[in-house]
């Protein structure tokens, strides 16, 4: 399982972003690796995902940074599964800082 590098979409979907402010997610089973990808200057961050791994991240960085999941060749996924809950949400005392950065358009 894998997910390409995408925004949630209340990036840029107005109707979306009036309800939800942040992404969660728990990883049970195979580690995986999370990526993140600034969309300005391409930078790459990876987070393993071990079993029972919890995290999450807020509406700026989900407007300035891609996320997904990366692929594991076949040969590398031992047979062993993976399980991955994702929920959005919306934290109600977010104080919007100078400088953060408008939805998608």
């Amino acid at each position: 399982d894998w997910k390409p590098f995408h925004h949630d979409s209340a990036a840029f979907n107005p109707s979306r972003a009036k309800t939800q402010n942040l992404t969660a997610g728990i990883s049970f089973g195979r580690e995986r690796e999370l990526a993140f990808l600034h969309v300005e200057d391409r930078t790459l961050m990876y987070f393993p995902q071990t079993n029972g791994m919890l995290y999450t991240f807020g509406r700026d960085v989900n407007i300035r940074w891609k996320h997904g999941v990366n692929a594991l060749p076949a040969n590398e996924q031992g047979g062993e599964g993976r399980i991955s809950i994702i929920v959005w949400g919306n934290a109600k005392h977010v104080v919007e800082e100078d400088g953060s950065p408008p939805m998608i358009a």
